[in-house]
């Protein structure tokens, strides 16, 4: 590792970034001042240096001191307000006698800054048990009021404190759905933490009931209205439970706290952290923040205040708990070649999932998850059938996924090459992430697979074209800008039109065939007797076997519609998404389905002698030639039954209906695609001849009279109003714009209520 030295005031003795620490495997504690890492000798430790001595001098003996028989001084609790003796704030023990003193002097001379009952506290009280309290409560204090006449409406939820107390919350996922977001950022909270390393006096200071000391502006006060059993009330200040209430609140620290911030202070939230090296640089900075809450009439919560001690600060413990439980948990890990698989599989009401692991030693390691939920007919599959779709989903999965990967890396490369070629390129230098690939173009790998034979004579095709060239493998690790633009386009590539060329590949490179492989046997089977009759009509000896096998022959010439074919199969246990499109595919295909299909003739044509044919109800009239011209008509009465009617089996067909519930998902998905088809095609077809129409900022427009109603003239009064700047283009044809005078209209306006103003 190296280090650049810099002559600079600074703190530290020596700066190492987080790749430094990955590279070495350290593990540093920004509460302990301490950077461990591995060395051949051992354990190295590197310790903080801007320590004040008593702590140094612990640092320097730890080596010597067990760590049972190392003592620290104990905490005080000083009581400050002479009526409310239980509530008293913390001061550590390290302090002297000197600044222990100083110290409680400037907290008495503050009393007013801590909230000690809900009387001195115009926002909001402490959490009681009950709604009804809690609400009256917060009437008295003025944090809430009742409303009569309301619009929202939201339930109250009241959840308890770890310490025992009550908050009462209420569920606003209503309310958060309609506002919009606030994007205010909040700090990242390792800074936080790591900007307290170095200063041995910490005072911890938490806001007393943090959003309830923010007033809401009134009109938006009774969209915060929710229902007890007292009646409807709404908050007068910002109550927890907004999806912005944080960030208005970290608005609000960040601008009173704005000349302390980063020196002597820390804030996150409602949390803040004064910083000292000293004694005395405590005291004061102590008086300075209290100056700051004072002036923005903010009160603090003395029982979770605590002054000179290393206290928890933004859940640290809560992160080092999480760390921990990263460290412990299973990961995945990679197969090697001709190692043995288990599978396991899951089955819930909504839910199915299977796992894939390898004994390694005595333990079991995974190496893939997957996991789907159940939709429609699939809940209603009995235990079994739901092991077994877990199986097939998992076997699709599996067999695809390696295949994919080689292809897709195949057709990139394939369509660079091509895109160099096309640019008259005659030297290529090709980078690719697949060391598979790259080996097979350069011949140190065989390529077995037939596709990727296939796809390997393209490539030496297309690079047999340029006078020198080179094909590489490079990590995605190393080749950042590619990998970002592949992700980028993957996700959605609407926004990089004018940005990035993005091709789209429908179709492979290659072309694959499907082959059936047709094994035949020697000797006579139980198909010999069939195959004999269906090509040269040879029948048994016996009528009764004669008879027999022309009824097999004609059930096995013949099948059933894709409906038929599909319930065969359910009953039968089988079962995936597109089974009906596949049957009905597979029936559609049979040759001698296509070849018998029955000819279908006008209906004039079948009309006899005698007859006529009817338009208008597809019937035929017998024509009375007796009363001359043939003018006369007689309507004929015709009953052709049918094989629906004729054929329906009254007492299974309730059965049958309800088969087509276990299809419907795939004929909704079937006719939503056809839908989208039929309007892209007829927006494609009414937008042939449309020429669009856009503008650029400064372009002057007429808007629109009858969507703005500006002007009022009736019939006879102007059909546009203006002129208008176009100030900004919103794209998909929504402008915004102003008057010539600079004012700003309220709101954005489309391109079919604008035209463009000539001066």
């Amino acid at each position: 590792m190296n280090f650049m030295v810099v002559k600079s005031m600074s703190p530290y003795n020596g700066i190492i970034g987080r790749p430094g620490l990955k590279a070495i495997q350290a593990v540093p504690s920004t509460v302990n001042g301490m950077l461990k890492f591995l060395v051949k000798g051992g354990i190295a430790t590197i310790r903080s240096t801007i320590l004040i001595p008593t702590e140094c001098a612990l640092v320097t003996t730890s080596s010597v001191i067990p760590r049972e028989k190392r003592t620290c001084p104990a905490n005080f609790i000083v009581a400050l307000h002479p009526d409310f003796p239980d509530q008293g704030v913390v001061i550590g023990g390290s302090l002297s006698d000197k600044g222990r003193t100083e110290l409680c002097s400037i907290l008495k001379k503050n009393i007013d800054i801590f909230s000690w009952q809900p009387s001195d506290m115009t926002e909001a009280p402490e959490r009681a048990r009950a709604i009804q309290a809690e609400v009256q409560k917060l009437v008295d204090a003025g944090s809430m009021r009742e409303v009569y006449y309301h619009d929202w409406l939201s339930n109250p939820v009241m959840v308890k404190k770890h310490y025992g107390s009550w908050r009462m919350c209420v569920d606003f996922t209503d309310l958060n759905k309609a506002c919009p977001q606030d994007c205010y950022p909040l700090p990242e909270i390792d800074w936080k933490v790591e900007s307290l390393c170095g200063y041995p006096f910490k005072c911890f200071l938490d806001a007393y009931k943090g959003y309830h000391q923010i007033q809401l502006v009134e009109t938006d006060e009774e969209k915060t209205s929710f229902h007890t059993r007292q009646g409807v009330y709404c908050y007068n200040k910002i109550p927890f439970g907004l999806k912005n209430a944080g960030a208005t609140y970290q608005r609000l620290m960040d601008k009173a706290f704005k000349s302390q911030v980063g020196r002597n202070i820390e804030v996150y939230v409602d949390d803040l952290v004064v910083k000292s090296h000293t004694e005395d640089e405590m005291v004061r900075e102590i008086e300075e923040t209290f100056r700051t809450l004072r002036k923005v009439n903010m009160k603090l919560n003395p029982k979770k205040c605590s002054f000179r001690l290393a206290g928890v600060f933004l859940g640290e413990t809560s992160f080092q708990a999480a760390k921990a439980a990263f460290v412990r948990a299973t990961l995945l890990v990679s197969p090697k070649p001709q190692e043995e698989l288990i599978m396991y599989l899951s089955a819930t009401y909504g839910a199915i999932s299977a796992v894939l692991m390898t004994k390694r030693g005595t333990t079991q390691t995974p190496i893939y998850f997957i996991s789907r939920a159940l939709q429609g007919p699939e809940l209603n599959y009995s235990p079994m059938e739901k092991l077994v779709l877990s199986l097939v989903f998992a076997a699709k999965r599996l067999r695809c996924l390696r295949p994919l990967i080689n292809e897709a890396e195949y057709e990139a490369l394939v369509a660079g090459l091509r895109i160099a070629t096309q640019m008259g390129v005659k030297n290529v230098q090709v980078n690719v992430d697949s060391k598979l690939v790259a080996n097979q173009v350069l011949g140190m790998y065989v390529a077995k697979e037939e596709y990727m034979i296939k796809y390997l004579e393209i490539v030496k095709g297309l690079v047999s074209g340029f006078t020198t060239y080179s094909i590489s493998q490079v990590p995605q690790s190393k080749n950042k800008k590619a990998d970002a633009l592949s992700k980028t386009a993957s996700t959605s590539f609407a926004h990089l039109s004018k940005q990035v060329l993005v091709e789209v590949l429908e179709n492979k490179s290659i072309k694959e065939k499907e082959v059936a492989a047709v094994i035949e046997e020697d000797g006579p089977t139980w198909m010999t007797q069939f195959v004999d009759y269906l090509k040269e009509v040879v029948l048994p000896g016996d009528k009764k076997e004669a008879r027999k096998l022309r009824l097999k022959a004609r059930s096995c010439s013949m099948h059933a519609g894709p409906r038929s074919v599909v319930a065969k199969a359910v009953r039968l246990g089988y079962y995936w998404p597109t089974m009906h499109k596949d049957a009905r595919d597979m029936i559609q295909k049979c040759n001698d389905c296509q070849i018998h299909l029955p000819v279908t003739r006008p209906l004039s044509e079948r009309a006899e002698e005698g007859q006529v044919p009817d338009s208008r109800h597809g019937l035929l009239h017998e024509v009375d030639r007796s009363k001359g011209g043939g003018n006369d008509y007689r309507r004929a009465k015709i009953r052709m039954p049918t094989y629906r009617s004729a054929a329906v089996d009254v007492v299974n067909n309730d059965e049958e209906l309800r088969l087509n519930l276990d299809f419907l998902k795939e004929r909704q998905k079937r006719a939503a695609i056809c839908e989208a088809k039929a309007k892209s095609k007829m927006m494609k077809y009414y937008n042939a001849r449309v020429c669009g129409v856009a503008f650029k900022l400064g372009d002057f427009v007429y808007r629109s009279n009858d969507a703005s109603h500006a002007v009022v003239g009736g019939k006879l009064g102007p059909k546009w109003e203006g002129p208008y700047e176009v100030t900004e283009a919103l794209g998909n044809g929504a402008y915004k714009l102003w008057f010539t005078d600079g004012t700003v209209l309220p709101r954005t306006w489309n391109v079919t209520n604008l035209k463009r103003c000539y001066l």
